[in-house]
């Protein structure tokens, strides 16, 4: 059994990966954390397996933890590379657009994890979308997926773990 606690690590709004108070900088850290972010009814955590020992450390999300960098097309399917080493398919993921207007993305098999476009992979991705009377589209091919709206992406740290700060 994994233990579980509150790794004191926030998303801030413009995505900064903050350790008590202070922003975390080491790439091959961020990489890592990005890498082991999962996600459980709980909460959002990083995953550390140290042997037999397993810990998940609950983050607290007020931006986006992960981000696409990269859209591209190969063999008439549609790629979303991410800052995770992680590439992700057409049919993995839905789009959205937040209260603030980002294009971000969550993969259809989670609920807590959002990925955020950059500005490089949004322009990618404009190509394929198109403005119908009520809402924004992705047309590829023959497929079409709407982009919805998302009011909500905000993560909080599980609730046993709220009055311990």
């Amino acid at each position: 059994m994994a233990r579980k606690f509150f790794s004191e690590i926030t998303i801030n709004p413009r995505d900064e990966w903050v350790f008590r108070g202070n922003e975390i900088h080491q790439e091959e850290i961020l990489k890592y954390f990005r890498a082991n972010l999962k996600e459980d009814s709980e909460g959002v955590y990083i995953k550390n397996v140290f042997g037999e020992l397993e810990e998940n450390g609950y983050i607290e999300s007020n931006g986006y933890p992960l981000h696409i960098i990269r859209v591209s097309e190969e063999g008439g399917t549609l790629f979303f590379s991410t800052d995770a080493d992680l590439t992700l398919e057409w049919d993995d993921i839905q789009l959205y657009t937040d209260l603030s207007e980002n294009l971000i993305l969550q993969k259809k098999d989670e609920s807590k994890i959002f990925y955020r476009l950059n500005s490089n992979a949004g322009g990618q991705l404009s190509e394929w979308i198109i403005e119908t009377e009520d809402s924004f589209e992705i047309h590829h091919h023959n497929e079409r997926m709407k982009i919805l709206e998302k009011k909500n992406t905000k993560v909080e740290i599980p609730k046993q773990f709220r009055n311990l700060n």
